[in-house]
């Protein structure tokens, strides 16, 4: 077995370019005849860390935190969507398995409006096999992703061995690595 543990950062706050660099990973990971390729912790489109740093991140009805707030939602992935479509596809030509981290957004039912920090594992017929929302976001997290459920706390059977997954992040400021 080949994994590929990309350590990079995504497009910040835009998804279609996030997703075509993801693409680009996982068709440089196929050359190299990955089995799993590995994105982090928010890598569709972006980590908030903004929350970190703004001094007015708490403030209620405060326009530049409504702004940004709006630009994570409308970067943000609703897995009901065909947004994932280009990674599904590339993962099935090339049988690749894949994790990948995202901001996720729920655009109707329960939890309308409400982001959450997910992990979907795909496999190498690019099709969703497994989707966990974080059970807890942390410390300033709460400010923007909504609460989990144990639903995602699955491993899944592969051609190599169970696979699972919660969420971490990677170090954004290496380049991605297949070995």
């Amino acid at each position: 077995m080949k994994i590929a543990i990309v350590q990079d950062g995504p497009v910040f706050n835009k998804l279609k370019e996030s997703v075509a660099k993801t693409c680009a990973h996982i068709e440089a990971a196929a050359r190299e005849n990955v089995d799993l390729i590995v994105f982090g912790e928010s890598w569709l489109s972006g980590y908030p860390v903004w929350l970190d740093v703004c001094k007015e991140v708490n403030l209620w009805d405060h326009e530049p935190i409504k702004s940004i707030w709006a630009k994570m939602f409308n970067s943000s992935v609703d897995i009901s969507s065909e947004e994932l479509n280009p990674i599904k596809q590339l993962l099935k030509e090339n049988k690749m398995y894949a994790t990948i981290g995202i901001n996720e957004k729920v655009l109707s039912g329960k939890g309308n409006n409400t982001i959450y920090n997910s992990l979907l594992i795909i496999n190498d017929s690019g099709q969703l096999i497994n989707h966990h929302r974080k059970l807890m976001p942390t410390y300033t997290e709460k400010l923007v992703h909504g609460l989990g459920d144990g639903a995602g706390l699955n491993s899944v059977k592969t051609p190599f061995g169970r696979l699972g997954g919660l969420i971490g992040a990677l170090d954004a400021t290496h380049k991605a690595s297949y070995a």
